[in-house]
């Protein structure tokens, strides 16, 4: 169940190459949980700090993202494996009213 549903503003932070971030402006997502402290690259796995975030799960994530920009969910899919979420921190995004 979402703790809050989070429309994407501004290209998020990431490995991903910019026009693939870019895809996520304008999407609304269920965030599962909000993240305080250190994320993991998507590509490189390697920790990076972020504030305040929420957290997606990857198959909610890449349900939206199908609809979206099938061409953007087909390289998550062939770039990204084995991700539980995706983390997209407060700055880029915006929690949407209920």
């Amino acid at each position: 169940m979402a703790v809050a549903m989070i429309r994407i503003l501004s290209r998020p932070d990431g490995e991903a190459p910019a026009e693939i971030r870019d895809k996520w402006i304008g999407l609304v997502l269920p965030a599962q949980s909000e993240h305080h402290g250190i994320a993991f690259s998507v590509l490189s796995h390697t920790p990076r700090k972020s504030g305040t975030a929420y957290v997606v799960s990857w198959e909610d994530a890449m349900r939206v993202l199908a609809i979206a920009d099938p061409q953007a969910r087909a390289w998550w899919l062939a770039n990204v494996r084995g991700f539980g979420g995706l983390v997209f921190d407060s700055t880029c995004c915006e929690v949407v009213p209920d």
